[in-house]
């Protein structure tokens, strides 16, 4: 691999007052303002993986943990297993209204290819997204639970629990185990839906009932004791989603450099090797030729809070080798680029890639 074009970027953001300290443990649902396909509303990095939220589905693509960071790999190496599935969710109200909540204090940016009309900024995060009214009195809501993506049906009076219906997409294999899990199978490993727990609420009680999944084919609905919600009352049904893959450890980033400003700030950046959306359901391979963007991260003096992350790069490879903050409190960066595209601005030193 030959770099031979450096780079010099001059960074300067503004960043919204924090509603939200970040979360190690909750994982971020990261909207799109057109940084991704059209069809996707979210995005949430999972171990291993991402997974997409749309109107009527979620879709997950996970991929092989493995080093791919290896002097003289051989050609073997280069090729990389993954695999992609979804769960949709069937004869949904076509007019579901769907809204974030929890939004983190930190944002995201994308530069990403030289089509500046492409680049978007201030992404926000949200750590819960609802469905409103996806069924007749039903609402769904995606979060997480100790860094698993996890959903919930909430049941109003008048609602019919059959309505539910989800589709498993994509995958080698779908049973219900002794313990009353859903397991699924993929080219890489299984991932669990665990055994549903289920609430009777309202504003003076709160109370279990017995559930289960019930699945035929590939679809999964849900059955739970006779109970005759009253007007007041609300029933919540609430599995979990577990993954496990035959893979090891994970590598989808490398620390490169860090600095910090006269605020006490600290500026991280390194190479990120990020998870498009996949084109097709079921196992797939692409040959890793060692792209990567540049991530840079922004966090305050006592390390408590993200303040945002940014990615920068083309098709090809974009490292970072350095970050310095000037007097005027512009981030500078200095890294190498494999670009043809990597996005510059009409004024630059030289906006023209000459190869490398």
């Amino acid at each position: 691999m030959k770099l031979t074009k450096y780079i010099y970027l001059f960074l300067t953001f503004y960043f919204c007052v924090p509603l939200m300290a970040h979360n190690p443990s909750s994982l971020e649902f990261i909207e799109n303002k057109g940084q991704w396909e059209k069809n996707i509303l979210f995005k949430a990095d999972i171990g291993g993986g991402a997974m997409f939220l749309e109107k009527d589905k979620l879709t997950f693509s996970i991929h092989e943990t493995r080093k791919t960071h290896v002097k003289n790999p051989d050609p073997i190496d280069k090729i990389y297993k993954a695999h992609a599935f979804n769960m949709t969710f069937l004869n949904i109200n076509p007019n579901v209204k769907i809204k974030s909540s929890g939004i983190f204090s930190n944002y995201y940016n994308y530069f990403i290819g030289n089509d500046s009309s492409k680049w978007r900024g201030d992404c926000k995060a949200f750590s819960e997204i609802h469905y409103l009214n996806i069924y007749p009195n039903i609402d769904l809501k995606i979060t997480s639970f100790q860094g698993r993506p996890k959903y919930s049906f909430f049941l109003k009076k008048g609602a019919k629990i059959n309505d539910i219906k989800i589709a498993y997409n994509g995958l080698e294999s779908i049973e219900k185990d002794t313990l009353g899990n859903i397991v699924s199978k993929t080219s890489l490993g299984y991932s669990t839906d665990l055994k549903p727990l289920s609430y009777i609420i309202s504003k003076e009680n709160r109370f279990s009932i017995p559930s289960q999944f019930k699945l035929e084919n590939n679809q999964v609905s849900f059955e739970v004791d006779n109970y005759e919600l009253k007007e007041n009352e609300v029933l919540e049904i609430d599995p979990e989603i577990i993954f496990s893959t035959y893979s090891g450890s994970t590598a989808d980033n490398f620390g490169a450099t860090a600095t910090y400003d006269f605020f006490g700030n600290l500026y991280g950046s390194g190479l990120v090797f990020g998870i498009g959306y996949p084109t097709t359901l079921g196992a797939y391979q692409s040959t890793f030729n060692g792209q990567s963007d540049i991530a840079i991260t922004k966090f305050n003096a006592t390390g408590s809070s993200r303040i945002y992350s940014t990615y920068i790069g083309g098709s090809s490879y974009d490292v970072p080798h350095s970050l310095v903050v000037d007097q005027n409190s512009r981030l500078i960066l200095l890294g190498s680029t494999s670009s043809s595209n990597y996005p510059v601005t009409s004024n630059a030193f030289d906006n023209t890639f000459n190869g490398g």
